[in-house]
């Protein structure tokens, strides 16, 4: 039974994974305009879209390290 529930997870985990991938792209095409950026050493204007995707990188890597770390 414990392969069922391992199944039935994963599938869970991959249709939650898909929806957010849809919702990401969709905030990626309708986000083109350029932003003001401020940094420590300054400001810039960068497009929205760029934003958003390094925002997501940078999230999915920080989750994805702090899993590993506690698996350790």
């Amino acid at each position: 039974m414990a392969d069922g529930r391992r199944d039935t997870s994963d599938t869970i985990r991959l249709v939650v994974i898909g929806i957010l991938v849809l919702v990401l792209a969709a905030l990626v095409i309708d986000n083109t305009d350029d932003v003001p950026i401020g940094y420590v050493f300054g400001d810039t204007d960068m497009p929205l879209v760029v934003v958003i995707l390094v925002s997501a990188v940078l999230g999915a890597l920080i989750a994805w390290l702090l899993r590993r770390a506690r698996r350790d």
